[in-house]
Parts: C-alpha cells; structure tokens; sequence
C-alpha cells in the first residue's frame, strides 16, 4: 500500500530514499505525533474554562511620586481609601496620561479571591464613573 502511494506523488528514483527514511523515522515521526496528540488532550482537558481573574472596579488615585526606572517609571499611587501602590509602567500611552491622578483597576483572582491593582488609562475610570 505504501508502495502505491510513493509512486503516485514521487517519481521512481526517489521512491526507495523516501521508503529507507520512513523505516528509519517512520517511528520517531510517529511517537511525536502520538505525544503532541496526548499533550493536546491533556491541556484541553486540565485547562480552566474561567479566567484566573475579573474586572471589580476602577478608581482614581493621587500620584505621590514618579521615578525613572531601569525598565519604565515607578509610580507611587495613594487610592482614595488610604492604600499606597506602587506600579511599573513601561507602555508610552500609558506614561504619557499620568499627570496629577492615576486610574486604578481592582482585579480579584477567581482561585483565592485575592485582590490586585493595575494601573489603567483615564478613559477606563470615565466609563465606571
């Protein structure tokens, strides 16, 4: 049957290379498809259909300070609770809207229900308003 198909798609003197390659890798080339098969399977299946985290909120806070860092600015927000954060921005849209006040966005984790803070553009805190 292989015989068949080699002849079909390749012409005569290339048929008996190709037949002494698939006997030599023919079974590596196949554990690799088995494996990425199993692989796929095992992420599909184990792979959480929730996101790790949702939206809560989004809140506007003070800037207290800003420093140049090695990788983008440190930002040194205070929300409106009394909470101090400190934020690393490195996104040029982002650097160039902080002023006098930050948007915040409040993040819960879905697995521990623990929050997180994200530093958000201005038009984000217009919307929650």
């Amino acid at each position: 049957m292989l015989s068949r198909v080699l002849r079909f798609l390749f012409a005569q003197d290339r048929i008996g290379a190709i037949h002494i390659w698939l006997h030599r890798f023919g079974g590596a080339i196949f554990a690799t498809v088995i494996l990425v098969a199993v692989a796929g399977l095992f992420f599909q299946k184990f792979n959480p259909k929730q996101p790790t985290h949702i939206h809560d909120s989004y809140t506007t806070g003070s800037i207290r300070g800003i420093v140049s860092g090695n990788s983008g600015l440190i930002v040194d927000v205070t929300l409106p609770d009394g909470t101090p954060l400190r934020f690393n921005v490195i996104g040029q849209e982002l650097k160039r809207s902080l002023v006098e006040t930050a948007c915040v966005e409040r993040r819960m984790f879905t697995a521990t229900g623990k929050f997180t803070h994200l530093l958000s553009l201005p038009q984000n805190c217009s919307i929650d308003d």
